[in-house]
């Protein structure tokens, strides 16, 4: 027979859950009620970041490939600073290889994050203070546009103090998708 999909099996588990479960718990501790609640409230965003699991962390790597061009186009400094561009400039050219490959961005999105903050790491001992300037900007401006995904992203745990104003998971994703097909033309 067929395998039913990843999001209708937890929609499955949603409803035993909701319909049976916690119900059934009517009676019982309210620290196994409170972990039922969480289980179910933590089932219920997975259910609403599947879809767009994959897109995420390739949106999420096109930020790190910009991140790190920015460094490699300033960065300066001595022997410490340069084995780190170079090893950012190969973690760059591997992930901007397999660009397009969903399941490979997560990865590639960790490897490009860890090489530019080896960089930064190796700029403190011997970076010019042009580069480290430089850098700090560029990583101000990179942390912003990542923690606002982050926050839509983690939207639905209901945990943000500003999230009323948050865009939805598909939103987030219509408009970063959008924004990467811009600079794709430019």
């Amino acid at each position: 027979g067929m395998t039913p999909s990843i999001e209708t099996r937890i929609r499955a588990i949603i409803g035993a859950l909701e319909h049976l479960v916690v119900p059934a718990l009517a009676e019982a501790d309210s620290i196994v009620q409170e972990q039922a609640g969480l289980a179910l409230a933590h089932l219920k965003i997975i259910e609403q970041q599947l879809p767009f699991v994959d897109t995420y962390h390739t949106i999420c790597l096109a930020e790190q490939l910009r991140l790190g061009r920015k460094l490699l186009a300033c960065a300066a400094g001595g022997v410490a600073t340069m084995a780190a561009v170079a090893a950012l400039a190969a973690a760059v050219d591997a992930a901007t290889a397999r660009l397009g490959h969903d399941a490979a961005a997560r990865e590639d999105r960790h490897a490009v994050a860890g090489a530019s903050s080896q960089l930064v790491i190796a700029s403190s001992r011997d970076g010019t203070p042009a580069f480290i300037t430089a850098s700090q900007e560029v990583l101000i401006a990179h942390g912003l546009r990542q923690s606002a995904r982050d926050r839509a992203w983690y939207g639905p745990t209901g945990l943000d103090p500003f999230g009323a104003g948050l865009p939805s998971i598909p939103e987030m994703v219509t408009a970063e998708r959008a924004a990467l097909h811009e600079e794709e033309l430019a």
